[in-house]
C-alpha cells in the first residue's frame, strides 16, 4: 500500500450495458431509491452518495 497505509485506491463505478434495446437508467444511487427525500438522515447517512459511468453498447454498430 505504500505511504498511505490504510487508504483506499480510487474506485470509479462503471455500468456497461449490451442489451438489445436502449436503456436510460439513473446514474445516481440516490435517484434509484424510492422516496429518498423522505428518509431521515439516520438512514441516508449510510447510503453511498456516488454516481457511476454508464456505457450503452446497444447504440453502437457491432460491425465497427
Amino acid at each position: 500500500m505504500g505511504k498511505n497505509k490504510g487508504s483506499l485506491p480510487i474506485v470509479i463505478p462503471i455500468l456497461i450495458y449490451n442489451g438489445r434495446f436502449r436503456w436510460n437508467p439513473e446514474t445516481s444511487i440516490k435517484q434509484m431509491i424510492s422516496n429518498f427525500d423522505e428518509l431521515t438522515t439516520v438512514v441516508t447517512n449510510f447510503i453511498p452518495a456516488y454516481e457511476y459511468l454508464f456505457y450503452d453498447l446497444s447504440t453502437m454498430d457491432p460491425d465497427d
